[in-house]
């Protein structure tokens, strides 16, 4: 029976002490990755340096007992690129399972080349994170095994999609597997519900949401009112810090406004830069510094920002610590056109002009400058009936 493949990612993120390869200059260094014999990728060049840091990123599906050799070199322009020396992974699978240093990192000891141990600078090692989920056609065995009801596949994509049945009825989970990471995304599909995911691994978890007036299929079996995305999760995430949140919301909103209501009270007229912004309006709010325009939007615990950029504008709510962030769901919405529409969780609340502690922002991205304000709206729903879980009992990717 074969060996289970995961997708492993590696970052080489710099080397210490390249040996000198060049007479009048440092060394021109760059990486290169090989899997089984065979070439994966290599990194930017980094010219006349002997700590060379590049950042660099791969991937590549292989058994857990599969080695990886990192090989090191210097640019030549006119003859070959010189050789430097290797570091050695034997085992990917056993490297991930020994704790990295303090920043995340392995340290691998360089081999260097006979040729240039003469010229060495000090002990030659490279730094590299590592991590790896297994890949979309083990978990896909894996699922189809426990006979899992409702578990849907999209081989062409590797995209595949669970019921997450510890919520209830009406909420999928789908891993969309990536080159750098995967997408870990929430589908609600029955009408009159919301959902959340919270990353408790950081202090601020940004999603972006997607939502249809009728649901709208995402694959054969699968049809969605609203879409949640955390983009490119790092292979080594704990899904067992992803939190799905489920509530029953309110049919209707309990309060609910166009934009234009709001900025008009305040002497918003037609089409306005933020400089008339600071001459005309008033009972306001202004951040100079970010160009932003702050107007008093829901009581006191939401505020509308207007933030100006150079060719756009970002519109964004500001949901402020407070007892109805716990029993209210926001949206922010613009018709007839698809922006970027994310939002975002602060644990703890990030504190904005000094006093407003922001527990959760709503932003509709890059809105094209002319756009009306009576074209997009607020709405805030009664929430009731909340359920949790966590990402790992609905998928297991380690």
């Amino acid at each position: 029976m074969s060996q289970p493949t995961y997708l492993w990612y590696v970052e080489v993120i710099g080397a210490f002490n390249l040996p000198k390869a060049d007479r009048f200059s440092k060394t021109d260094g760059y990486v290169k990755a090989r899997v089984k014999g065979n070439e994966i990728g290599k990194s930017k060049v980094v010219d006349n340096e002997f700590n060379p840091q590049w950042k660099w990123k791969t991937s590549f599906e292989a058994e857990p007992s599969t080695s990886l050799k990192l090989e090191l070199y210097d640019k030549e322009h006119l003859k070959h690129d010189k050789f430097l020396g290797e570091a050695n992974i034997s085992s990917i699978g056993d490297i991930t399972r020994t704790p990295p240093q303090e920043g995340g990192y392995y340290v691998l000891n360089v081999e260097i080349d006979d040729k240039f141990k003469a010229k060495s600078q000090g002990e030659c090692t490279l730094r590299v994170r590592v991590s790896g989920i297994k890949s979309y056609h083990t978990v896909k065995t894996e699922l189809l095994a426990a006979q899992l009801p409702g578990a849907l596949f999209d081989d062409k994509k590797k995209h595949l999609y669970v019921p997450v049945t510890a919520v209830g009825a009406g909420v999928y989970a789908g891993v969309e597997f990536e080159e750098e990471g995967f997408d870990f995304k929430v589908f609600i599909t029955q009408p009159n519900l919301a959902c959340d995911i919270c990353w408790t691994e950081t202090q601020s978890t940004k999603i972006r949401r997607r939502s249809w007036k009728k649901p709208k299929q995402i694959v054969p079996g699968l049809d969605a009112y609203e879409e949640l995305k955390m983009d490119d999760v790092p292979g080594g995430a704990d899904l067992a810090r992803i939190n799905i949140f489920c509530f029953d919301r309110s049919a209707e909103p309990v309060h609910h406004t166009d934009l234009a209501k709001i900025v008009e009270k305040h002497g918003w007229q037609g089409a306005m830069n933020f400089n008339e912004c600071r001459s005309k309006l008033k009972g306001v709010e202004f951040n100079v510094k970010e160009e932003e325009v702050i107007f008093p939007l829901e009581g006191e615990f939401a505020k509308l920002v207007v933030d100006f950029d150079d060719d756009n504008v970002d519109m964004k709510v500001w949901v402020c610590e407070s007892p109805e962030m716990s029993t209210h769901a926001f949206d922010l919405t613009l018709s007839h056109q698809e922006v970027k529409k994310t939002s975002s969780i602060y644990s703890p609340p990030r504190i904005q002009r000094e006093k407003y502690r922001v527990a959760r922002r709503l932003e509709l991205d890059d809105v094209p400058y002319g756009t009306a304000f009576k074209d997009m709206s607020y709405s805030s729903y009664l929430l009731s009936n909340f359920r949790q879980t966590v990402a790992a009992t609905v998928i297991s990717l380690h």
